[in-house]
């Protein structure tokens, strides 16, 4: 599916659906905000650090490892935003002072309603947040709802598509024989015993 993706967006069709691109983590301005949100939570977070580095480097299509962390982050620390008292507050402040969200962003959006829905679970607190995140953000819950009617390309696999109906349908890397050659071996598994712990050559 990323190779079909990465393809046809070389080719200018960047509206395109995939398992992976619902998800918030999919969105390097959500993992730029997490990232944020885990230095806040530890400053020793190494891993934090480079991670937002990587990620601003991305969104303004800097060189790799052409941003120092404390220049990059020294005013925004200064104006005091950053010591906001909510999550959403913080989160509203980063995004506010790098203007990543000047034009309308779907996951972003998506990422503000979520923190909103914690607060109404009880689930407030910075470690509280980033342990939900950790533990849901390849889910539904973490994920963009796009409309029925939003038109763009699916990418799915051929199991995926089962029941589903589509007026017009694009299969790629049909170029492979369905019947083995001669001097292939194909291994397969089996839960029936006494094959069930070996891998069978066929």
């Amino acid at each position: 599916g990323a190779t079909v993706a990465e393809y046809l967006q070389q080719h200018g069709i960047i509206n395109l659906i995939t398992p992976e691109s619902f998800y918030l983590a999919s969105s390097i301005k959500i993992s730029f905000i997490i990232a944020y949100l885990e230095f806040c939570n530890n400053a020793h977070n190494v891993i934090a650090k480079h991670t937002m580095l990587r990620c601003y480097n991305q969104l303004f299509q800097l060189e790799n490892d052409s941003t120092d962390f404390e220049i990059l982050f020294s005013q925004f620390i200064e104006t005091g935003k950053h010591n906001a008292h909510g999550v959403d507050e913080m989160a509203i402040a980063l995004i506010n002072h790098f203007k990543i969200n000047t034009t309308p962003d779907a996951y972003i959006t998506r990422f503000m309603d979520v923190l909103h829905q914690l607060r109404n679970t009880n689930i407030i607190t910075l470690p509280a947040i980033l342990q939900w995140w950790a533990d849901n953000k390849y889910s539904e819950a973490a994920s963009v709802i796009l409309p029925e009617d939003y038109n763009a390309i699916s990418i799915m696999t051929i199991h995926k598509s089962k029941g589903l109906q589509f007026p017009i349908v694009m299969m790629p890397f049909l170029n492979w024989s369905v019947k083995p050659k001669s001097n292939e071996v194909i291994w397969v598994q089996t839960p029936d015993e006494p094959f069930n712990n070996s891998i069978i050559p066929v």
